[in-house]
């Protein structure tokens, strides 16, 4: 049997690390949402069902949203097309 590298332990590690920090971002940035806009947030909640889908949502890139988030979407200033796709996704359920 052959010993597997350690190098791959430290690629576990890293992409352990990496997924962490992604899950924190994500939580933060939709406490923020929830903050600053919260009847986008609340919005965002009723669609997706829950908090964490809610907040996994708001960072997938859309097509109807030319491959950005929702979040880089707000950035540039796109509060209607966010509403259009949130709105949109809803009832396509």
């Amino acid at each position: 049997m052959h010993k597997q590298p350690s190098r791959f332990v430290d690629i576990a590690k890293d992409v352990a690390e990496v997924e962490s920090l992604h899950e924190r971002s994500r939580i933060k940035a939709f406490e923020w949402l929830e903050t600053y806009a919260p009847s986008l947030a609340g919005a965002a909640l009723l669609m997706c069902g829950g908090r964490d889908r809610a907040a996994r949502w708001m960072c997938v890139k859309h097509r109807m949203l030319d491959g950005h988030s929702a979040y880089e979407a707000l950035a540039q200033g796109e509060l209607d097309q966010v509403w259009d796709l949130l709105i949109g996704a809803g009832k396509r359920t």
